[in-house]
């Protein structure tokens, strides 16, 4: 059997991380948190990123999952230029980079739980970017039209913003799901190794 230690604490940091990280998301609703709730964002995203990068020591997929990750971070930061004609492109190509990076890190997760014969974590992958390939394709095609009503002196920024929060939190969810089934799946796995 092969080794899995990297990719076993990997997993298990990233979800940690990414979960958290969405905990203190939810913090940020209470104002006294705020400040406390984005600095554990930014702390547990970076271990999000470090568990990524640990789990693409071993896996090819999560190593270049990693890499569109650090770009959509900058490509984050562009967006956030308040001139539509730069922050709209931007915003699409890091909706694509985003959902490419959650690709990757299902489809190659997916084939080492099956090689550890917890082939039922497969299911949940699919299902993970499945889901985020729709929720982020309604949000290109929301963006597309805000874009193109905005050139026509149209606003819909309430939709634009219902799609922005909703969608994404949906993709993330299934995302975090897949996480911990891939966690408790080399968890098992690795315990099982250990005791052969």
């Amino acid at each position: 059997m092969e080794n899995l230690s990297n990719v076993q604490v990997g997993i298990n940091g990233a979800y940690r991380g990414l979960r958290g990280a969405y905990i203190c998301l939810a913090l940020m609703l209470v104002s006294s948190l705020r400040i406390y709730a984005a600095l554990g964002i930014w702390f547990l995203l970076i271990w999000y990123f470090v568990g990524l990068h640990r789990m693409g020591k071993d896996v090819a997929g999560c190593r270049k999952a990693f890499i569109f990750s650090m770009v959509n971070i900058v490509l984050t930061i562009i967006s956030l230029i308040p001139f539509k004609l730069i922050s709209v492109p931007a915003s699409l190509v890091r909706c694509g980079i985003e959902f490419w990076a959650v690709y990757l890190v299902c489809t190659s997760m997916s084939e080492v739980t099956d090689r550890i014969g917890a082939s039922e974590v497969r299911r949940k992958g699919v299902t993970a970017w499945h889901v985020n390939a729709v929720c982020w394709g309604v949000l290109v095609g929301v963006v597309v039209l805000d874009w193109i009503l905005y050139l026509c002196r149209i606003d819909i920024w309430i939709l634009v913003l219902l799609a922005s929060v909703l969608f994404p939190l949906l993709a993330k969810i299934f995302y975090v799901l897949f996480l911990k089934a891939c966690d408790q799946a080399l968890n098992g796995g690795r315990k099982k190794q250990e005791t052969d």
